[in-house]
């Protein structure tokens, strides 16, 4: 069941997870705003911030998101995999320095408009990167692993925002920024898909061999030659936005997996958790509940990662998605009762905490993986990049309908509205994952494509 660390495999893991610091920034990013708002609220920045203008500032990082196919997809052809990686950093490190540098709420827009960006170019070209320089049978854990360091960035950005002040969380924001990007510079060795595809045949054999040291000079020599073969009849395609409907199973449930995952509700949770709970008497605040959603959210990444391979990628997801119906279905009845029926719940303030870190738990279980193991897995090389950004695409616009329109809904209708949307969503997501969603267990990504052009 464990695979032994050859060299090779240990530069696999080392490429992809310096690449998945990409996801840590982003987690970082993602929750920021739920640890931000109070403090913003109560003008902590230096300057005064509306809830209007928290919702646009909490919007507009899904806004970046929004408008990365727009340019990513001209980007990767001419500067590879690589170098769009290098340039995830950079915009994170920029957002940053702008966040601690703010003298006004406009400095926060833009801000978070650019680690939008960044965040959306690191969640299409991470799981294309890892994907292409991983191996058949650890190729599944290293893709999900992506989803274990968003969640280590929230970790990390929760607990610093218990203890650290508002200027302080922003110094430990741009400090991980600026890391990641020298790490990346370090590390990172280029995709040999992407260095066949532009026909630098020796740097990709130099590249191959790398990630795949073990074998032998000769077994390498014809494994490149194979793999030359297959993605040039791939580029025999020409690459567009139109090729993902050649295979339109494929198509469909990127969509709308990209899409459930945002309507879900659980990214919104993350950054609103805190000014949505109630203050209990007990033992949970809400800064504490947020803080165990993405420790939770993190282990359960941590045994999603390790057991898809063996397990499979449709039990885990059908699951998953099954349990978060069942959970924000709770939190519909809970917030109906409260709201809408005046039930006195001071003895069971609580519940929600408890249904929330459950939400997140569940998400995090086989939810959150999906997306990225569709996109490294269902689409073939020509396409793989605009399967990403198209993925994208609808994660960000989904993600910048909910938040902007979060708190509106609440304030005129109330909470657990919300959560009745997020159930019919998650609900919805059981059953077509259920009878649509296809397991690509065991299977090289050419048996994948081949695959999926069959059914």
């Amino acid at each position: 069941m464990f695979v032994k660390l050859q060299r090779g495999v240990v530069n696999q893991i080392a490429a992809a997870f310096t690449a998945e610091l990409a996801g840590y920034n982003f987690g970082v990013w993602r929750v920021w705003p739920s640890l931000s708002i109070t403090e913003l609220r109560a003008g902590s920045a230096g300057f005064a911030v509306s809830d209007d203008q928290l919702a646009w500032i909490t919007s507009l990082l899904y806004l970046g998101f929004l408008l990365t196919p727009f340019f990513c997809s001209y980007l990767v052809v001419r500067l590879g995999r690589r170098t769009i990686l290098y340039l995830t950093s950079a915009l994170h490190t920029v957002s940053w320095l702008l966040v601690v540098l703010a003298q006004n709420p406009y400095h926060l827009y833009i801000a978070n408009f650019f680690g939008g960006l960044a965040g959306g170019i690191g969640m299409t070209m991470v799981p294309v990167y890892v994907s292409e320089i991983s191996s058949v049978n650890i190729r599944g854990a290293l893709i999900g692993s992506f989803l274990v360091f968003i969640n280590l960035g929230q970790v990390m950005m929760v607990n610093m925002g218990i203890w650290l002040s508002y200027q302080e969380v922003n110094l430990f924001g741009l400090g991980g920024a600026s890391v990641a990007f020298v790490l990346q510079f370090v590390v990172l060795t280029e995709s040999p898909f992407y260095l066949l595809a532009s026909k630098r045949e020796e740097k990709a054999t130099e590249a191959y061999k790398r990630f795949h040291a073990s074998s032998g000079e000769d077994k390498i020599e014809t494994e490149v030659s194979a793999l030359k073969a297959a993605v040039e009849k791939d580029m025999e395609h020409k690459s567009s936005y139109m090729e993902l409907l050649a295979c339109k199973r494929a198509f469909i449930i990127l969509v709308v997996e990209s899409f459930f995952q945002n309507l879900g509700g659980a990214n919104s949770m993350l950054a609103f958790g805190v000014i949505s709970l109630p203050k209990t008497e007990l033992f949970l605040t809400p800064h504490q509940t947020i803080l165990i959603c993405v420790i939770s959210g993190t282990f359960f990444n941590c045994i999603s990662s390790s057991i898809v391979d063996s397990v499979g990628r449709k039990p885990l997801l059908v699951i998953s998605v099954g349990m978060c119906s069942v959970f924000t279905g709770g939190l519909c009845v809970y917030f109906f009762l409260v709201e809408e029926l005046q039930v006195d719940s001071l003895e069971y303030e609580y519940i929600p905490h408890l249904l929330l870190i459950g939400f997140i738990a569940s998400y995090t279980s086989g939810f959150a993986i999906s997306r990225s193991l569709i996109i490294g897995e269902f689409f073939p090389t020509n396409t793989r990049t605009h399967a990403g950004l198209t993925s994208t695409f609808c994660f960000a616009t989904a993600g910048f309908v909910v938040t902007l329109s979060f708190l509106h809904v609440v304030r005129l209708i109330g909470l657990y509205f919300m959560f009745f949307l997020f159930f019919l969503v998650n609900f919805t997501n059981f059953w077509f994952s259920l009878f649509f969603f296809v397991e690509t267990k065991g299977k090289n990504l050419f048996e994948i494509q081949e695959y999926l052009k069959s059914l």
